[in-house]
């Protein structure tokens, strides 16, 4: 930087006598780089410096010589670069969930984080604005901690906070109830789901629908080896009482007393369209038939039909010329485009039908071919329309214009009563009043296929496929279904006789993500919340698993055989009964009796009293009214530490040595009745479950009373209860047979009931809750019901 040193003035003001242009100066500028300067040239006015007026510098000791030519005057003033303004932090906050639903009382957990973006660092995160009011946050990861889901509808703000930069992101929590029926993943291990079927359809793959009977839609894909079943339980799932089935592609149609089922996830979910929401002609919906957005569906009232996939129906009546508003069954014929073409409706007053975009019907009757004027059944194949009369079966070939009609005298057909007909291709089969009469030869002759003592209810042809159901006088010939893969010539043969039990669950138990059901065919085990279940071995089939437990490793199941004990896991079980161990009883499947596991101990509540084991079961210790239990019939126990909560029919037995002296509180000391159905702790309040309601006790069961709110619940009738995380549950009867779920989220001092309308009508005796909220609740109208702590 030297190489200016003597030709700067103190002042930073160069001499007019270097006459340096401003080119020379940024040349001197780049050679000293070592030293910024800045240079400022000011020139005259008039004179415009050119790069021929610039003399050429000679330099002699380091000192720039220049000839005295008349230059502008130039400042230069050292400074370094000047510092740029702050550009402000920028700092954004978002939740991967900003709507989180559930079911009241259930536990939100691990699926929430929040997380900023933008220029800021080293944000915080806290929890504002809370009115769940059971939200906390990781300051320093933004994950949410597990909280319960409230009754009412709240929200929380989470803020991220960066130095003096704050933003804010809000999370909606809305409680809603959903219930998915895992019966639908569980091997059922029946022959048939039903011993009353008489609807039923193929897909082209092969896979079998059919409903029973109360039993609901269920489906098999391997000619009813194994079943999948769909009952009232399922969410949106209603009436299931002999669904008329249809299947167009993906979509399931269910025609039922109390509206039209609709699934279009092969049967995963349902809802139901109605007079109500779709301007159905009748809420009791006999038959459907649809392809694409079009739906035919046949009712009490006359027809509908729908141009919109269901949405809304349009009613067809005797004043569009239908013979009765009485409609038995409905059929679709589809034109060369698969497009609807023709509409037929079997009426017991004759067919009638009309092409699309017709605005009447044309009924056809025995002057035009009919063998009756009572059709019970139509059914189309390609451009053959099939009409099961009340004598015989006609055919027509050119869109109903004639028939033929087949009959006993000329087809051999085994009655002239046809209640039902389907085909594919020459193959058909009809149900011939209690028989059955299969075709090879589009309908020309028949052949009568029987099936042992078993009368034909009814029949379901596709391709080479065949579904024959079958009827009998229960339980002796009990029905069933009859399987045909090659068209009739051999057939397999499923009844209620060969397996005559279902999947009845007795209990449900949850342990961390494990769900275990106690049902009559054994142990079942689930790892992922119900939609897939394995039956455990080691125990025998048919063993009616009615009460279970597990602590650690250890398992242990009531069955009608004795006590079953596995101490890894379940790969293994130990059977204990009145002969090998003093088990006070070996008809352990009441779902009335009680087992708890604690501290390497066994807790068995019976009718004979409380039976304790310290030895997994070889040898145990019954506890009676000798001992001073109020009496033999233990319906649950809590085991914490030393004291044992007792629930029995005659009060609360209490002991705090383990059992060897007992204590007894009644409705003198608050409870609002004898009958103890159960006892749990939430934290330092005990909840008990009666005959009457629930009591809370603050003072280790002492004294009781009634929860500060009980809302529904008071003076209902409780059963089985279970407490997490601040949240009780309990199973509350309702009218019948129908179970509501009572939850509190303040460890019982409010309740709100959830009623059988929203459990989507879910019968239940026994609820349990895992590690990540999962609810799970033992129906005994066959499956379990999860529900989920946030929607799928």
């Amino acid at each position: 930087m030297h190489c200016l040193r003597h030709s700067i003035t103190k002042n930073g003001t160069l001499p007019a006598s270097l006459g340096l242009g401003v080119a020379a100066l940024v040349t001197l500028q780049s050679a000293c780089s070592k030293e910024r300067i800045k240079v400022s040239v000011n020139p005259p006015d008039d004179v415009v410096p050119t790069k021929t007026d610039r003399p050429t510098p000679t330099v002699k000791n380091s000192r720039i010589i220049v000839p005295a030519t008349p230059t502008p005057s130039a400042t230069v003033a050292s400074s370094t670069t000047p510092t740029p303004s702050p550009v402000p932090a920028t700092l954004f906050l978002a939740c991967n969930k900003s709507t989180l639903r559930g079911t009241a009382g259930t536990l939100f957990k691990g699926s929430l984080t929040c997380a900023v973006t933008g220029t800021a660092t080293g944000a915080t995160y806290s929890m504002v604005s809370d009115t769940c009011g059971r939200a906390a946050i990781d300051p320093s990861s933004g994950v949410v901690a597990p909280f319960l889901l409230p009754t009412t509808d709240c929200s929380f703000t989470v803020r991220a906070t960066a130095g003096s930069v704050t933003a804010d992101a809000i999370v909606q929590a809305r409680p809603e109830s959903r219930i998915v029926h895992a019966s639908s993943g569980m091997p059922n291990y029946t022959g048939v789901p039903s011993v009353h079927l008489e609807s039923g359809v193929f897909e082209p793959t092969g896979r079998f629908w059919t409903s029973g009977w109360v039993s609901g839609i269920s489906m098999t894909a391997d000619f009813g080896l194994n079943w999948k079943t769909a009952t009232r339980s399922v969410d949106g799932l209603t009436s299931v009482s002999r669904s008329v089935l249809f299947l167009d592609g993906e979509k399931v149609y269910g025609s039922t007393s109390e509206g039209l089922n609709v699934s279009s996830d092969s049967g995963l979910t349902w809802s139901r369209l109605t007079m109500l929401n779709s301007a159905l002609p009748s809420n009791d919906v006999r038959a459907t038939a649809a392809k694409g957005t079009t739906v035919l569906v046949g009712t009490a009232s006359g027809i509908g039909v729908s141009q919109n996939g269901g949405v809304a129906f349009a009613a067809e009546t005797t004043a569009q010329s239908l013979p009765t508003n009485n409609i038995a069954d409905v059929a679709m014929e589809l034109d060369g485009d698969m497009a609807p073409s023709h509409y037929y409706a079997a009426t017991a007053s004759g067919l009638a039908l009309r092409a699309v975009g017709q605005t009447s019907w044309t009924v056809k009757t025995t002057d035009n071919g009919l063998g009756s004027n009572n059709v019970r059944k139509v059914f189309v194949d390609g451009n053959t329309i099939y009409a099961a009369t009340a004598v015989g079966l006609a055919i027509s070939t050119d869109h109903g214009a004639t028939w033929t009609n087949r009959t006993v005298a000329n087809s051999s057909l085994a009655n002239n009563s046809i209640h039902s007909v389907a085909a594919s291709g020459t193959l058909v089969a009809v149900r011939a009043n209690n028989s059955m009469s299969l075709s090879t030869n589009g309908g020309t002759s028949f052949t009568t296929v029987t099936f042992g003592s078993y009368n034909t209810a009814g029949v379901v042809v596709r391709g080479s496929n065949i579904a024959v159901f079958l009827s009998g006088a229960f339980p002796a010939t009990a029905g069933g279904i009859a399987f045909s893969q090659n068209g009739g010539s051999t057939w397999t043969t499923r009844t209620a006789q060969d397996t005559p039990e279902d999947g009845w669950i007795y209990f449900t138990r949850a342990f961390g993500a494990d769900l275990y059901a106690g049902a009559r065919i054994g142990l079942l085990k689930s790892s992922d919340a119900g939609r897939t279940w394995t039956l455990l071995s080691g125990i025998p089939k048919w063993s009616y698993i009615g009460i279970f437990d597990r602590e650690g490793s250890k398992l242990v199941g009531g069955s009608n055989a004795g006590l079953y004990v596995s101490t890894d896991a379940g790969v293994s079980f130990t059977q204990r009964t009145v002969a090998n161990s003093g088990l006070p009883t070996n008809s352990l499947n009441n779902s009335s009796f009680s087992l708890s596991l604690a501290a390497g101990k066994i807790y068995l509540g019976t009718t004979s009293g409380l039976s304790i084991s310290s030895n997994d079961g070889a040898s145990w210790t019954t506890l009676t009214t000798a001992q001073g239990l109020p009496s033999n019939t233990v319906n649950r126990v809590l085991v914490e530490g030393q004291s044992i909560y007792a629930g029995t029919p005659a009060g609360l037995a209490m002991s705090t040595d383990g059992g060897a002296s007992w204590t007894t509180k009644t409705v003198s000391d608050g409870l609002p009745s004898l009958n103890v159905k159960g006892v749990v702790r939430s934290g330092t309040t005990l909840v008990a479950s009666t005959a009457a309601g629930l009591s809370l006790s603050s003072d280790g069961g002492n004294r009781w009373g009634a929860p500060a709110s009980e809302g529904m619940l008071a003076g209902r009738p409780t059963g089985d209860l279970v407490a997490r995380d601040g949240a009780v549950f309990v199973q509350v009867e309702l009218v019948g047979s129908l179970s509501g779920l009572g939850v509190s989220i303040d460890g019982g001092s409010s309740w709100q009931l959830i009623g059988n309308e929203k459990l989507h009508g879910a019968t239940f005796s026994t609820v349990s809750v895992g590690d990540d909220g999962l609810l799970a609740l033992g129906s005994t109208n066959g499956g379990i019901g999860v529900i989920f702590p946030t929607a799928p």
